[in-house]
């Protein structure tokens, strides 16, 4: 089953609530060797790497050496005391695209902020650099993640045949009874009911 994939055009995020204590880095901070970031990611992401951690070495290749990922675009949020527990990534394609890419969180710290936190910092990068177009791919299963990329002005773009009837089941699950929606050719927003007869 192909992913989902949600489009941001130049939207001012919600605010975020940052539990007191915590705060968010990008990789270029003093604060952490590179191997504490390294290790503290794969710790975040281990989920999303099919419950494998990564080495070093291939966070190293595949994000930290990636010509696409800012050398700042690499964010992690960090308990007062001192452990990062979430991360999300910016990446830009050639054609000034963004993609919000690797969103994680360790599976025991929760409801503390971090997931938005770090969603948030790679929207206000997009916003700081003029990237008025992002996207991201997720799926249906993710459905914490999903309500935090709507809040960031995320909407659904159904791109095939199946999408309206998987995010018809997400709203069901929100208890959203509309929702923007971009179809096929990314033309603007169109409102979506729950039944989406629009489509």
């Amino acid at each position: 089953m192909a992913q989902l994939r949600m489009v941001w055009k130049d939207k001012d995020p919600a605010p975020v609530k940052l539990k007191e204590g915590c705060y968010v880095i990008d990789r270029t901070t003093d604060k952490f060797t590179k191997e504490q970031l390294a290790d503290g990611w794969i710790d975040a992401c281990i989920e999303l790497t099919g419950g494998t951690p990564w080495t070093r070495e291939h966070f190293y290749e595949a994000m930290w050496d990636d010509p696409a990922i800012p050398e700042d675009g690499i964010f992690f949020a960090v308990t007062p005391e001192g452990r990062i527990f979430s991360t999300a990534t910016v990446q830009v394609q050639p054609n000034h695209i963004g993609n919000l890419h690797m969103v994680g969180s360790s599976s025991d710290v929760r409801g503390l902020g971090g997931g938005r936190a770090v969603c948030t910092a790679v929207v206000e990068y997009f916003k700081k650099h003029e990237i008025k177009l992002a996207y991201l791919n997720t799926d249906d299963f993710r459905k914490p993640a999903i309500k935090i990329y709507l809040g960031l002005g995320y909407r659904p773009y159904l791109y095939d045949d199946d999408m309206a009837e998987r995010w018809h089941a997400l709203m069901d699950y929100y208890g959203i009874d509309e929702l923007e929606a971009y179809d096929k050719d990314l033309n603007d927003l169109t409102m979506y009911s729950k039944t989406f007869t629009d489509r």
